[in-house]
């Protein structure tokens, strides 16, 4: 409390008086991934459960809320905060499933109750384990779609491409951003552009 005290011109005291309170400073809630504990997973995977735990060192409540790519796929208001799970609640395996052969990026944005936020990430790559396809090799080769159902690959931009079968025969060969293996049994090859490779699937 801070108090004030005055003085007429005839030596009456008026005293005025406020009180402070003074609180610790809200800190931005905090929080880790616990699951998946995993970077990768294979495509045509059954579930993908993500569980989110808070650290808000305030002891205030919080809510979270999931992205996958930037596409919100739900808010939790309560723990435990988790998707793509089943629980008494209900089924949610669908939410987090279907994500395509590539790098994808979790996010979780984790809200206290005065406002402040944190936003905490992770990311995992879904890929083929029988052929050990990615659109995301060492290479940083972008071929697309990869698998392709009729064989019609596509690049970035033309450029020179040799393609080779399991064997190492070289059965195609150009310049262009299309690569038509439509005639070509189904199955794995190897582009390669420069010294990079990729592997691709029919």
């Amino acid at each position: 409390m801070i108090a004030a005290r005055s003085f007429d011109d005839k030596g009456a005291a008026v005293e005025k008086s406020v009180t402070i309170n003074v609180t610790a400073a809200n800190n931005a809630p905090s929080g880790y991934f616990v699951k998946p504990s995993f970077d990768e997973i294979e495509v045509g995977y059954a579930a993908l459960h993500v569980l989110v735990k808070d650290t808000d060192v305030d002891g205030d409540s919080v809510d979270i809320t999931l992205f996958i790519d930037d596409k919100e796929i739900r808010q939790e208001k309560s723990g435990p905060f988790e998707w793509g799970h089943v629980s008494a609640a209900g089924d949610f395996t669908a939410e987090t499933k279907g994500l395509t052969i590539g790098t994808h990026v979790l996010k979780a944005v984790i809200t206290d109750e005065l406002g402040l936020s944190k936003t905490i990430s992770k990311t995992i790559r879904v890929i083929d384990k029988v052929t050990g396809i990615s659109l995301y090799e060492e290479s940083g080769l972008s071929v697309y779609p990869n698998p392709s159902e009729d064989g019609i690959f596509h690049l970035n931009e033309s450029t020179d491409y040799k393609v080779y079968n399991t064997q190492g025969i070289e059965i195609k060969s150009g310049n262009d951003s299309k690569i038509d293996l439509s005639n070509e049994l189904k199955g794995v090859y190897i582009l390669k552009i420069g010294t990079n490779q990729l592997k691709v699937l029919k």
